[in-house]
């Protein structure tokens, strides 16, 4: 075999080139989850794809070219003559037919593809190489023969190409590793390791910024590759021939050697969970080697062969100006035009679907692509039946054809389960002022249920002042997301059923009295009109707090779900796939315009009025409000070896004259102990634990100036909370916050009850271990200790308005430890998720070791004599943001409180 030199690129640019695109092909995964594939985001543009990403990489690799045309133009070449525009436009037709039923080229399937391993990228390469070779063999027989000319070979680069390729090799290795670094520093501010930056501002701006420069390196990786001159290109497919130019070998060859390593230990091993900046991989998830494959790779290697160029350098190549590259490419975008109409044609069913005119452009499943590339069908059932003709991402009047994006048409094509029946997310108002308020609520809840509504979130509990109709009583006030099959009119006509079926009188005063309104406030992020009938988003949901207030606590990731939905979630997962972020975005974009509204009016500062305040049902004692001050919870161990006071109250009578003596001092709670927690305790059986407490409920239910206080149980058996809560207790403080009895969280949602979940680690026994007292970060990891025992509790049942949580001081903590949780109680508090963040927080620092260390006074013997390192204590905790504070001496404890209170009020004012 001859090779020409002429022909020949030095090797060292072709591989450094070839490095690079590598790099960026995993830059591309890292950052944004996606796979970097030239043909599919051209392919998207034709199927009206106006994706931000899609749309910025693209302009990066325009200006790439333009870069390369004005900078280091011997990276392009003079086309020859034999260059025809029959020559162009048949090739350019061919390449674009091919990757688009291909569905991938030679970045797509030739790296990204095979880096995976992928046997159905395999057979691609495979295939349009081969028929590259054959057609660029089959024009160079017709040139021997007179029949076509032949592309004459081009002089070899300027020497100023291998400068230029080790720059771009450099750029891309930093554009990795400072994206790389500043995506993990906004995901360290943004929470602990827990979630992706999705939702952060900085975000969007970070994933546009490394698409834009990842496509302006990527065109000029392709130019010092050498991948932009046509006849370099048919050199090397020439392979029997005597023009051959092996250095394109050392271009894949480059991309696979980092490419491979990066993609398996990401997509294989899971090195990366998930990507910087999204919050799932968007990897292909077709796997058949299929006749369509086949031929789309035969079609694309014909066209390849046959003028030398495939879609990222013809791209990069219309920085020159020559009109052979433009009829390259405009015949590329006809193929793919011909193939989608095509494939449109192909599909079963019997109507098209529709779109109204709002919701025209959006794929039916996940609404992330505009004008998308499959069209959808309908069945005669839904097409004449209840759906009849109607939006069917809305419900409204179709009046344009209804399309799948490339992602979702690997889904089932069934009208009833893929489009109709897909599922959305809503964000609901719920109201009562009638009858049992909190049995209102719960029985919707209900409903929706019962109706297969998922309701996946819940908002806090807020007891408002009615608006409007001002002389009737006070409302309760709830905001839940949902999921659904149903479009907004159905959805409408379902939650009418609910209301009427508990009681409410449909023909009523507007705005009156009601003993339950269900309102929807947004629907993804759709917009209906349909007169009075119904219009979203709600044309009135921002003029009332006890609306916005309550669609703030909502997280917009939606990973909470309830016991009474059909079945449980712990990630965003949406018909068995998962959820895309433009799935989390569309109603994401309402809830987070509701908590900038809610924080622009004042947040936190409005509540805690006779006008709106958050509240927890208590029972039997109704609501209690617990934001207009500080609360203090009296201790009431029932207990020979407390350390503390232990012994002193284990009869019945000094018990309730103990409860007497702090309610008169000014406690608001009483927490009832039947089992000492100190370290190194002897563990109770819960027999042995209800013996010692339920006299004592009893007693103090019995009592009339103990019974209309607050009762608490603190314990760990969820036997004992529910035999306590039977005897009159009207709350359950866990200190274990469910992991010591794995049937507590069902337990109290049973009971219905206020829960006080706690951070430990360990057992009362081993708490205090090296083990259990080392963090790295003690805020961060308690914060997301409680974040996810508080998740599991909210999917076992437990409202979240029925949540306190407690961080554990004095629980498995240094001495230092225990500090940094008073010094950073509010960074903690803003670690959390919505609703949780605005959950009550309750401390317990009352005569702790740690207060003893500092103030000289250890040892039990001496923890009477911390109450004043206790009132310090607490008074930080409530400046910090605690709620409610647990104590031994109440009477030093309330006033340090109420002095606390005091301050606190005029530095919120003067916030």
């Amino acid at each position: 075999m001859t090779i020409t030199p002429a022909l020949v690129v030095p090797v060292l640019p072709s591989l450094l080139g070839g490095l690079s695109l590598g790099v960026l092909a995993v830059t591309k995964l890292v950052v944004s989850g996606r796979i970097l594939g030239i043909s599919g985001m051209i392919k998207g543009l034709v199927h009206g794809d106006r994706s931000p990403w899609n749309l910025v990489f693209l302009s990066g690799l325009l200006l790439g070219g333009l870069f390369l045309q004005a900078s280091c133009p011997s990276v392009f070449e003079a086309l020859p003559a034999s260059a025809t525009p029959v020559r162009m436009i048949g090739a350019g037709l061919l390449v674009g037919l091919g990757t688009a039923l291909g569905n991938g080229c030679t970045s797509g399937h030739g790296i990204c593809g095979n880096a995976r391993f992928s046997p159905r990228s395999f057979v691609s390469t495979l295939t349009f190489m081969s028929c590259g070779a054959i057609a660029t063999a089959s024009m160079q027989t017709a040139t021997l023969f007179g029949i076509a000319p032949g592309l004459v070979p081009m002089p070899a680069p300027a020497a100023d190409i291998l400068q230029l390729s080790k720059m771009t090799l450099a750029a891309s290795v930093v554009l990795l590793t400072v994206v790389s670094l500043a995506a993990r520093a906004l995901i360290k501010r943004q929470s602990y390791g827990e979630c992706s930056i999705e939702d952060s501002p900085s975000a969007p701006w970070l994933s546009r910024f490394t698409d834009f420069a990842a496509g302006f390196l990527f065109a000029l990786s392709l130019g010092v590759a050498g991948m932009t001159k046509s006849s370099k290109v048919t050199g090397f497919l020439a392979v029997l021939s005597g023009t051959f130019d092996p250095s394109l070998i050392f271009v894949m060859g480059g991309a696979l050697l980092v490419a491979t390593p990066a993609f398996q230990l990401i997509t294989r091993y899971g090195v990366l969970q998930k990507p910087l900046c999204t919050d799932d991989y968007f990897l292909p998830k077709a796997k058949a080697i299929d006749r369509k494959l086949l031929i789309g790779a035969a079609l694309f290697g014909a066209g390849w062969g046959a003028a030398g160029i495939c879609p990222g350098p013809g791209v990069v190549a219309l920085a020159t100006g020559k009109n052979e590259i433009f009829m390259f490419i405009s015949a590329l975008l006809a193929g793919m035009f011909i193939a989608k109409q095509a494939d449109a044609m192909k599909q079963p069913g019997i109507a098209i679907g529709r779109l109204c005119e709002k919701c025209d452009g959006k794929c039916v499943i996940c609404d992330s692509y505009v004008r998308p590339a499959t069209l959808v069908r309908v069945c005669d059932e839904c097409n004449y039946g209840s759906y009849a003709g109607r939006c069917v991402i809305c419900g409204g009047i179709g009046v344009s054809d209804a399309y799948y994006c490339k992602e979702c048409t690997v889904q089932e094509k069934d009208c009833c389960s893929a489009t109709t029946m897909s599922k959305k997310r809503v964000a609901l108002a719920l109201g009562t002022n009638l009858g049992d308020r909190v049995g209102n609520l719960l029985a919707a809840i209900k409903g929706l249920a019962e109706a297969n509504i998922k309701v996946t979130q819940l908002s806090r509990l807020y007891e408002s002042a009615p608006a409007y109709v001002t002389d009737q009583p006070a409302f309760l006030n709830a905001a839940a997301t949902i999921e659904t099959t149903l479009a907004p009119l159905d959805l409408l006509k379902t939650i009418k059923e609910i209301e009427e079926n508990l009681g409410r009188d449909m023909q009523g005063q507007r705005w009156g009295p009601r003993p339950i309104d269900l309102d929807i406030i947004f629907y993804e992020d759709n917009e209906v009109s349909d007169g009075e009938k119904l219009i979203i988003p709600h044309p009135r949901w921002q003029e009332r707090n006890f609306v916005i207030a309550p669609l703030a606590d909502l997280d917009s990731s939606g990973i909470h779900t309830l016991n009474g939905s059909s079945e449980n979630i712990s990630s965003n997962r949406v018909s068995g796939r998962t959820a895309k972020a433009g799935e989390v975005k569309m109603l994401s974009r309402r809830l987070n315009i509701a908590q900038q509204l809610w924080l622009s009016q004042g947040g936190e500062r409005q509540l805690g009025t006779p006008d709106l305040r958050c509240v927890i049902p208590m029972g039997r004692l109704g609501l209690w409000s617990w934001q207009e001050r500080a609360q203090v919870m009296g201790i009431l161990n029932i207990t020979p070896d407390s350390f503390s006071d232990g012994g002193r109250h284990t009869t019945v009578d000094a018990a309730i004259g103990h409860a007497k003596q702090m309610i008169a001092h000014g406690a608001d709670i009483i927490d009832i102990g039947g089992q000492s927690t100190r370290p190194g305790a002897q563990l109770l059986t819960p027999q042995e634990e209800s013996s010692r407490i339920i006299p004592v409920l009893r007693a103090l239910t019995e009592d009339s100036s103990t019974k209309s206080v607050p009762l608490s149980v603190d314990t760990f058996y969820s036997q004992v909370a529910e035999a306590a809560v039977e005897a009159g207790a009207t709350m359950v403080n866990d200190v274990s916050g469910g992991t010591l009895d794995p049937g507590m969280f069902n337990t109290v949602a049973r009971l219905g009850v206020p829960y006080v979940l706690m951070h430990m680690r360990g057992t009362p026994q081993t708490m205090q271990s090296k083990e259990n007292t080392s963090y790295e970060d003690v805020c961060l990891e308690v914060a997301v200790s409680l974040q996810k025992s508080a998740e599991q509790a909210v999917q076992a049942g437990i409202e979240p308005w029925r949540l306190i949580l407690d961080p554990g001081i004095g629980f498995a903590k240094t001495t230092e430890g225990n500090f940094r949780l008073i010094a950073q109680l509010s960074r903690l508090q803003g670690v959390l998720r919505p609703p949780l963040k605005g959950l009550p927080l309750l401390l317990g620092p009352s005569r702790k070791g740690f207060l003893g260390k500092v103030t000289g006074k250890s040892g039990a013997s001496a923890a009477e004599e911390r109450d004043w390192a206790t009132a310090a204590a607490a008074a930080l905790c409530v400046l910090q943001g605690a709620n409610i504070i647990r104590a031994h001496n109440v009477a030093a404890v309330a006033d340090a409180v109420k002095v606390a209170d005091a301050v606190k009020k005029e530095m919120v004012f003067e916030k």
